[in-house]
């Protein structure tokens, strides 16, 4: 079932593995140099990848956004990766002994079991390259045995306080318990004001203690591993957010939530998104072969989707480039759909066929006659060897209908009626010919709707219909009382404009003026002898909004604030 709200802070599982990773580091760094050990002192605050442009504005306005962050500390120590093991060497020595506390442990564990996720995603039962397995738990290793080593330096438990003490304890007079009950309490001091605070002025205030942090010094090769567990992670955050919104539509499907309360919490959830992408981008640490001008931040999911090809093609090389132009793998596998591959590269094939096709534009004279074009024939690798049920094969076939169509109704929609943030996807593919990360997440939620409708209706459509029908029922209503009132409750420009209001959601609702045209009957008039623009004015419209349950969401939630 949903939970009750949205995560505050998307970038949360990296951030947070960085801060562990950075207080272990710390740790070491800080008894094995009171040891004697040398280590790097003093290291510099890493720079941050400078970021251009649009994705600039979006990670200012996360900032305002976002809660006040705490201040975080300065690097004391840089340390490398080879270092962990010699330094916990070098604690584990020490007399007296050094303590590891259990809060640390934990912090350290947690850590590991991080770099253990990412580690086994990577490897298959097919796998066929140990090194590269190795390279991505190599840190995962390096943390594992430096903690193992540290096993004798392990906080123990407390032992429980011996029973007698308890009861002597126990044993209190009534005037020690007089005293413990009012120990804690606040008591005004009236000394005068006048009078100097002699103890304020002598002992001066204890300055709390900051917890050393290390900047971890990775080579080339282990800062590749990060920058893709960064991705890894961030991913991991996204689909959290995904499942909510599914879980959210299900339940309105099963009635236990309002239509306008589903299509909000989808809106505010691409919207998180797409904010959430600009920080993302901000703080990530990119390797210089893998610049932001080549790899934007919605490219980063497909590096990785790269990288388990060659698993999921039983180990054996590829004999299809996955970068060239037009290409889209039909694999069907978890990891595929993890990384929404499908509504990526949907997406950057239907930019091409944009590029050189552009949609017909709505004009004064033409609000409904809007054209988009479809998809070209993509090479599809291998395609022999899939079948109808297979989940990428599906999301091929409805995105060739989403992405046509959605950018129709975008077009025939805007400054019409509040935009949702499907057909908002839709407009940025249009007007910038690029694929965020975000706007691959919000056409993978309208897949995620359309494949929970398959299993349970969602009879978003309807609910919309219906609404309109209680909206001009009342509306006809008031304007009939009114007018047997023989005066005017409302100047006459006030009725005029909701009247209009009634009448455009109504030419949407009860498809009167728009919507796909039923192929069937204009082969069925064309075969009568019509011509192709008789058949076309003539024939009955099949409303677009059917398809798009967030769009009939958002219209009537903004038909009943109207």
């Amino acid at each position: 079932m949903a939970g009750n709200h949205l995560p505050s802070d998307m970038v949360l599982a990296y951030k947070r593995y960085k801060r562990d990773t950075e207080a272990v580091a710390g740790w070491l760094a800080e008894k094995a140099t009171q040891l004697g050990y040398v280590a790097a002192t003093s290291a510099s605050l890493p720079k941050q990848p400078k970021v251009k442009g649009r994705a600039r504005k979006l990670a200012r306005d996360a900032a305002k956004q976002a809660p006040s962050p705490t201040i975080e500390p300065k690097y004391f120590y840089a340390v490398k990766t080879t270092e962990f093991v010699e330094m916990a060497r070098k604690i584990v020595n020490a007399r007296p002994k050094i303590i590891l506390n259990r809060p640390l442990r934990a912090i350290w564990e947690r850590a590991i079991r991080a770099r253990r996720d990412f580690s086994a995603w990577f490897k298959s039962r097919d796998s066929t390259d140990p090194l590269a397995d190795e390279k991505h738990s190599h840190f995962t290793t390096v943390l594992e045995a430096a903690l193992e080593i540290l096993k004798p330096c392990y906080e123990q438990l407390k032992t429980p306080q011996p029973e007698s003490k308890v009861k002597q304890e126990s044993e209190e007079t009534d005037l020690e318990q007089l005293n413990n009950m009012f120990q804690h309490l606040d008591v005004e001091d009236t000394t005068s004001d006048e009078e100097p605070d002699q103890a304020e002025s002598t002992v001066p205030k204890p300055v709390p203690s900051v917890a050393p942090r290390a900047q971890i010094d990775f080579d080339d090769e282990e800062a590749e591993t990060e920058f893709l567990f960064a991705i890894w992670s961030f991913l991991q955050d996204v689909t959290a957010v995904r499942v909510y919104v599914a879980c959210n539509w299900q339940l309105y499907s099963a009635g236990m939530v309002e239509l306008m309360q589903a299509a909000s919490v989808t809106n505010l959830a691409i919207d998180l998104v797409r904010r959430a992408e600009a920080d993302f981008e901000a703080t990530l640490q990119r390797p210089p072969k893998y610049p932001a001008s080549k790899f934007p931040t919605g490219s980063l999911p497909f590096l990785i989707f790269k990288l388990h090809l060659p698993a999921a093609n039983g180990g054996r090389a590829l004999d299809f480039d996955p970068d060239q132009a037009s290409t889209i793998i039909i694999c069907g596998c978890e990891i595929c759909d993890m990384l929404m591959y499908m509504p990526w590269v949907m997406a950057k094939n239907y930019i091409e066929v944009l590029q050189e096709i552009p949609p017909t534009i709505p004009t004064s004279n033409n609000d409904f006659r809007v054209e988009t074009p479809g998809f070209y024939p993509a090479t599809v690798p291998r395609s022999e060897y899939y079948h109808a049920k297979n989940p990428s094969q599906k999301a091929e076939i409805q995105l060739r209908e989403i992405f046509p169509t959605c950018c129709m109704l975008s077009l025939m929609l805007r400054r019409g009626f509040v935009e949702d943030e499907i057909l908002h996807a839709a407009r940025h593919i249009l007007e910038n010919h690029n694929v965020p990360l975000w706007v691959s997440f919000a056409f993978q939620v309208q897949l995620d709707i359309q494949r929970l409708d398959s299993l349970k209706s969602i009879p978003a459509f309807k609910d919309l219909k219906e609404a309109y029908a209680e909206t001009k029922s009342r509306h006809k209503e008031h304007r009939k009382w009114s007018q047997s009132l023989g005066l005017e409750i409302w100047d006459q420009s006030s009725e005029d404009h909701v009247h209009s209001i009634v009448k455009e959601f109504g030419a949407w609702i009860e498809g009167t003026r728009c919507g796909l045209a039923d192929q069937r009957e204009i082969n069925s008039r064309l075969a009568q002898g019509d011509d192709i623009a008789a058949a076309l004015n003539n024939t009955g419209r099949v409303p677009l909004l059917e398809l798009f349950p967030l769009t009939c969401g958002t219209m009537k939630t903004e038909m009943t604030l109207e």
